[in-house]
């Protein structure tokens, strides 16, 4: 399983990544910004994309649309 954490606050994402990756064989990466994750998924192809709603470096929701677009599953 392939998992992407994204978070603009990068303590919170390292430790939640920490913690997933105690449960098995799961690849994991965080990205702290909207722009990094865009760039991250147009490349490499996840299982399950985790997210802080409420990211302060992002003005409205339309990336959660950019990213259902660009990988549907």
């Amino acid at each position: 399983m392939k998992v992407l954490v994204i978070d603009n606050e990068e303590f919170l994402a390292e430790n939640l990544c920490n913690y997933i990756t105690k449960f098995g064989a799961i690849k994991i990466q965080y990205v702290t910004s909207v722009k990094e994750a865009l760039a991250v998924i147009t490349q490499q192809k996840f299982d399950l994309i985790v997210s802080d709603l409420k990211l302060s470096n992002c003005q409205n929701d339309d990336w959660l649309l950019e990213i259902g677009s660009i990988s549907p599953a």
